[in-house]
């Protein structure tokens, strides 16, 4: 299978397995964003949560949320806050190490 400039492909034990474009939103961690297309929060969290020391929950509550949006991944405190201003969820921080996000 020949691939031209925009095209990527998967491959395992039994070969390339299908070509596709490729998303370019997706590079765009390695310049310290997150972008998200309808995701749900807790995907978001768990993306975040690598970026970020401690640990970062999300109560089921909220966990189904979506969310749209790009977010620093350089400054991960500042993405909650976004998130906290723009969905109905609140941050609470037992210490720098422990963050929760939840219901208002």
């Amino acid at each position: 299978m020949r691939l031209i400039a925009g095209q990527q492909a998967w491959f395992d034990a039994l070969g390339v397995q299908r070509r596709a474009l490729v998303d370019e939103d997706a590079s765009l961690w390695t310049r310290g964003m997150l972008v998200a297309h309808d995701r749900p929060l807790a995907e978001v969290l768990a993306e975040l949560g690598r970026y970020r020391p401690g640990l970062l929950r999300c109560d089921p509550a909220v966990a189904g949320l979506r969310v749209s949006g790009a977010l620093s991944l350089d400054d991960t405190d500042q993405a909650l806050l976004a998130l906290q201003r723009t969905l109905p969820i609140r941050v609470s921080r037992r210490t720098r190490y422990w963050v929760a996000v939840g219901a208002p």
